[in-house]
């Protein structure tokens, strides 16, 4: 799981690049708006997917197991097991 925390250094802008075994996933953070600009995934619905930048939302690859979150706080971050 990646949380952007609103307001943090990190949710400024850069690019995150993610991935375990074969699935590769590019995250972009820039002007306040999280996207995944690519995945080497099946179904590209998180690549489709519209970039978020509201505290709850997510962006979920789910061939790759990936969620992204935006959270106010880091104690509202989704805990995955």
């Amino acid at each position: 799981i990646a949380s952007c925390l609103v307001g943090s250094e990190m949710c400024k802008e850069t690019a995150i690049k993610s991935g375990a075994e074969d699935g590769k996933n590019t995250i972009r953070i820039k002007n306040g708006e999280v996207a995944v600009i690519s995945s080497n995934c099946s179904n590209q619905v998180c690549v489709n997917h519209d970039p978020i930048s509201q505290a709850g939302e997510q962006i979920v690859c789910l061939p790759h197991g990936l969620v992204v979150e935006i959270v106010q706080d880091e104690d509202m971050a989704s805990k995955l097991v």
